[in-house]
């Protein structure tokens, strides 16, 4: 019986204990293998989805504004520079992001939010399944994203979403 992530309520694979965050992590060093880097977009889509799935360490603000900045990068109407200046613009200064200090997305003390999806068609087990090129890389994290925008939207909207 597969262990389920007390977050996102995804199911981990075989006995596996390590959970979601412990994936992520996993995912983050498959990037420092890709020659070059994944690049920004990359990066930045697998780090928004990641916090996407695993959303309860974020204010609803600052859920909110992640998926904005997804539905953007996905279009193409935002560039990595223009969800810099955004991210600048609303959290320069003592703006907070995460509800409180040292509780992490994924992090087991993590309950699911209420009104929020707790079933995924890709996790980011799915983009672990990338080879270490920037090609399959961004194709897998591509897909992840889009499977986690399109759950979002499909669904009754959670709290602190636009």
């Amino acid at each position: 019986m597969p262990s389920v992530c007390p977050e996102c309520g995804a199911p981990l694979p075989g006995t596996e204990r390590s959970g979601c965050q412990a994936h992520f992590h996993e995912l983050l060093a498959l990037e420092s293998q890709i020659p070059g880097g994944p690049g920004e977009t990359a990066h930045y889509l697998a780090v928004t989805t990641y916090n996407l799935q695993h959303p309860a360490a974020f204010t609803p603000e600052a859920r909110t504004h992640m998926l904005a900045g997804l539905e953007g990068a996905l279009s193409s109407e935002l560039t990595i520079g223009d969800l810099r200046r955004l991210a600048r613009r609303d959290y320069d200064g003592p703006k907070r992001v995460l509800r409180q200090r040292g509780i992490a997305p994924g992090d087991p003390r993590n309950a699911p939010v209420e009104g929020w999806p707790t079933e995924w068609p890709r996790t980011v087990l799915h983009a672990l399944g990338a080879e270490p090129n920037q090609t399959s890389y961004y194709a897998r994290v591509r897909e992840w994203a889009e499977a986690v925008l399109e759950t979002l939207r499909s669904g009754p909207r959670p709290s602190g979403s636009a």
